[in-house]
């Protein structure tokens, strides 16, 4: 009865913050919950902060409870941005195209082949 997907039960289950499991769940539970305001409330300035700092606050909350440090999970994904950004301009570069040019759509298209070039974990 885990909010956990299936892998990460398991996971749970043996690991010594597997009674916080419950408020874990909860806490999950509250941030999906403050989604949507935040998301619909970015349409004003000062309503958007105060629900993005929400969000960011519930998050950092959520990942501190399953021991994940909010400074170490945003440096990896900003060096997992920055590669992938990279590759992209590559690829452009490799097929003759400006990147700067390039469609939303079309950049998309190389966001999706850089990521797909990367291992799960990077």
């Amino acid at each position: 009865n885990s909010c956990l997907p299936a892998s990460a039960s398991s996971r749970a289950a043996a690991s010594s913050h597997s009674s916080h499991s419950s408020s874990t769940c909860r806490a999950a539970a509250s941030s999906s919950s403050h989604v949507k305001p935040a998301l619909a409330a970015l349409e004003d300035a000062d309503a958007g902060r105060h629900e993005f700092g929400d969000l960011l606050f519930s998050l950092i909350e959520l990942g501190r409870r399953k021991g994940i440090k909010a400074n170490e999970a945003l440096d990896l994904a900003t060096r997992r941005f920055l590669r992938r950004f990279a590759r992209m301009e590559a690829l452009a570069e490799e097929q003759g195209q400006d990147f700067a040019a390039l469609s939303p759509d079309e950049k998309n298209s190389l966001w999706n082949r850089a990521k797909a070039g990367e291992s799960s974990l990077d």
